[in-house]
């Protein structure tokens, strides 16, 4: 996905406390629990929630679940880290599936997707900033709401929509994804912005160029952050281009 988390976050933030058509406040959904690996308390706690299914549905939102879970916790860093890990997915059921305006700049990427405006759980939609791919759960008192109500210890939330079409997105303890054919490389790539904080790994343009984990304009590899991993399996510092306000990674 070619954005940076900076404006994931600041446009997420303006919808923090945006409500739709739907309200989840104080119901309670169905919980599977994935991986349980022990007190809430002490370890880290990833939650999926799905956006998009209908009830008949729901059975194939886990299936996804638990396939998106074991690719996660098949690569690095995660399965190196797998055991510190419990994982839980909420099954909230939507009345229709996911919304495409068709008013993104950038439409001719959509691949034909069809245009929709559809009543959804967490009002889930592509075009978000006017770009296609960029798909947002707009309705973040409603992910509030069904987190506190239902799973109030969770860390890091997961949301699956219920679409072909390639999109995703990644804000702080928010990484969203598709279930299109790239979804799994999606959603690993928007959780290093939602769990780890980090920038792009490619030069997203001048505009986005900041100090990150693992972004800097510090060009000395003894004094940039990762000094201590530079030249392990092909890590270094990378300057994004040759002009403008571009920093180094």
């Amino acid at each position: 996905m070619r954005y940076s988390p900076k404006i994931l976050c600041c446009l997420l933030i303006l919808f923090l406390f945006s409500t739709g058509n739907f309200s989840a406040s104080a119901q309670a959904f169905k919980i599977d629990t994935i991986v349980y690996k022990g007190d809430p308390a002490r370890f880290v706690n990833l939650v999926f929630l799905g956006d998009g299914f209908q009830t008949a549905e729901l059975r194939t939102y886990l299936e996804n679940v638990r396939d998106l879970n074991n690719y996660v916790f098949s690569i690095s860093p995660f399965a190196e880290y797998k055991n510190f890990f419990n994982v839980f997915a909420i099954s909230v059921p939507s009345p229709e599936s996911a919304n495409h305006p068709g008013t993104a700049t950038d439409e001719s990427t959509s691949n034909n997707q069809p245009v929709l405006s559809v009543n959804i759980a967490f009002n889930s939609t592509f075009d978000y900033a006017a770009i296609h791919r960029l798909l947002v759960p707009q309705n973040f008192a409603a992910i509030n709401d069904v987190l506190n109500n239902n799973l109030p210890f969770y860390d890091q939330v997961f949301m699956l929509v219920n679409s072909t079409y390639y999109g995703g997105s990644g804000s702080p303890n928010l990484a969203t994804s598709s279930l299109n054919i790239s979804s799994f490389d999606v959603l690993v790539h928007e959780i290093g912005h939602a769990f780890g904080n980090l920038a792009d790994e490619y030069y997203a343009g001048d505009i986005f160029a900041g100090e990150a984990a693992n972004m800097t304009q510090e060009s000395n590899p003894a004094l940039v952050k990762w000094k201590d991993w530079i030249g392990v399996d092909g890590i270094g510092v990378y300057q994004h281009c040759s002009g403008g306000n571009s920093a180094h990674r």
